[in-house]
């Protein structure tokens, strides 16, 4: 394992390649999902992220390949780099922001010194929010069948309410009240279930 992770490291791989391959933008980069809760310290295993999600623009097709051969270099998904969200109307995060509300960035310290990317990582609240509305999903798609949920989300969620400050049962019930949940108390139930063996846990 890396000091920073292998997610990490192949970012500063790829902004190192791409320098020497003569690419002389800059990309702006939002980060989402796994990498950015490991970047806020809420996932501890730095290798765990196997990729980038992420809006934003994408690197130019000829790159690719480039893209693939640093994602095998550190053992990471073939895909690694990877725009999160194709929108029909050219607008991803306000068609995000239409489903859990507004969503919140800031540039990332450990990440500022990269020559042809300005990554910013959504905040802990904007990555909560993201993973109940997926699994608010799951419950819309068949709310007696849990199983098909992925067991990533509820975990990262019980993360979240074990890391930081968020009342994330609060979190739930504001995003009921405002309509962003179709099924909030199958969601609070499910979330509940999962904290509950967690706070044993660490009791």
């Amino acid at each position: 394992m890396t000091d920073e992770g292998r997610v990490t490291a192949a970012l500063r791989d790829l902004d190192e390649r791409l320098d020497a391959a003569g690419f002389e933008g800059v990309m702006d980069i939002q980060v989402v999902g796994g990498y950015a809760l490991q970047l806020h310290g809420v996932r501890s295993n730095l290798d765990e992220a196997t990729d980038i999600d992420y809006y934003g623009e994408a690197l130019p097709l000829h790159y690719a390949t480039l893209i693939e051969a640093v994602g095998v270099t550190h053992g990471l998904e073939r895909l690694w780099f990877n725009i999160y969200v194709m929108s029909p109307d050219g607008d991803p995060i306000g068609d995000m922001e239409i489903a859990i509300g507004k969503l919140r960035f800031a540039p990332s310290a450990s990440l500022n010194d990269l020559r042809h990317f300005r990554v910013q990582i959504a905040d802990v609240d904007t990555l909560l929010r993201m993973k109940l509305i997926a699994i608010d999903t799951q419950a819309i798609a068949d709310i007696d069948r849990w199983d098909l949920a992925r067991p990533r989300d509820l975990d990262d969620v019980a993360l979240i309410a074990s890391t930081t400050s968020i009342d994330v049962m609060k979190v739930i019930a504001e995003m009921g009240d405002d309509g962003l949940l179709l099924e909030p108390a199958a969601v609070r139930d499910r979330v509940r279930a999962t904290l509950a063996p967690s706070a044993a846990r660490r009791g």
